[in-house]
């Protein structure tokens, strides 16, 4: 469930408030944990060097408009945008454990591929 959450998370930016608002309600901080460390993993996956250097996503899937690396890009950007929503909302923070920024910047710096991980961080 928490994963068919953080995938409508990445395509439905407009219910990030909504979803807050449920976790707010809720009110479990381990529902919280869980939801936050969902959205790291899935966020660490989508920013390996393995996939943002992918050949398939400079291809354009059948039936969409959107190369596969500007689709990733927007996917990015709106778990960016989750994430630091979350972490706002609550007043916590992500430690390196959680999900490390700096070592994300570095590395997409060495392998040329900052244009794919910035939108990401700045979100």
């Amino acid at each position: 469930m928490l994963v068919k959450s953080t995938q409508s998370l990445s395509f439905e930016p407009k219910f990030h408030d909504n979803y807050l608002a449920f976790l707010e309600k809720v009110g479990l901080d381990s529902l919280y944990h869980e939801v936050l460390l969902t959205t790291c993993v899935i966020s660490k996956a989508l920013l390996s060097p393995e996939t943002l250097s992918h050949p398939t996503f400079n291809q354009v899937p059948p039936g969409r408009t959107l190369p596969s690396s500007e689709f990733l890009l927007r996917v990015l950007k709106n778990l960016g945008r989750w994430l630091g929503k979350l972490v706002v909302t609550t007043k916590s923070f992500l430690s390196k454990t959680d999900i490390d920024l700096k070592s994300l910047i570095v590395e997409a710096y060495k392998l040329g591929l900052l244009t794919k991980t910035i939108p990401f961080v700045l979100e």
